[in-house]
Parts: structure tokens; C-alpha cells; sequence
């Protein structure tokens, strides 16, 4: 029971509609290829077992495929 005498629908029915929404944009090859060039060269390896190096070194055989999966997750 609530003590004012509303209901939780109620008070949510009186919030003004949010014009603002969550949207990504979607990535680009350019994007993607920037981030990689920005990365630190470091020697070690993250949870995938590849270093930056590596990395940065195939990124133009993996851009758009890595590309497209981003872009189908969002």
C-alpha cells in the first residue's frame, strides 16, 4: 500500500516523456584503424594472448570483419 495514496504506475505516468534515447553510432574501418594506431606498443599480452604489436601489425587483414561485428552488436 503506499502511503500517499498513489501507485507506483501512477508516479511514473507523471514523468515527462525522455526525448533522449541510448544510440551508438556506427563504426568505421577509419575508426577502428585509428584506434589501433593510438594503442600503446606494449610487449604484453592481454586475455586474448596478443600483444599490440601483433595487433597493429594484422589490423588491415581483421578491420572489416571486426568492423562488421561491432557494428552487428550495437
Amino acid at each position: 500500500h503506499d502511503p500517499n495514496g498513489t501507485s507506483g504506475e501512477a508516479f511514473v505516468m507523471n514523468f515527462p516523456p525522455n526525448p533522449n534515447t541510448m544510440y551508438f553510432e556506427p563504426v568505421t574501418t577509419q575508426k577502428i584503424l585509428s584506434i589501433v594506431r593510438n594503442l600503446k606498443n606494449k610487449q604484453s599480452c592481454g586475455y586474448h594472448g596478443l600483444t599490440t604489436k601483433i595487433i597493429k601489425e594484422c589490423i588491415h587483414l581483421i578491420v572489416a570483419p571486426l568492423c562488421s561485428l561491432v557494428n552487428s552488436s550495437l
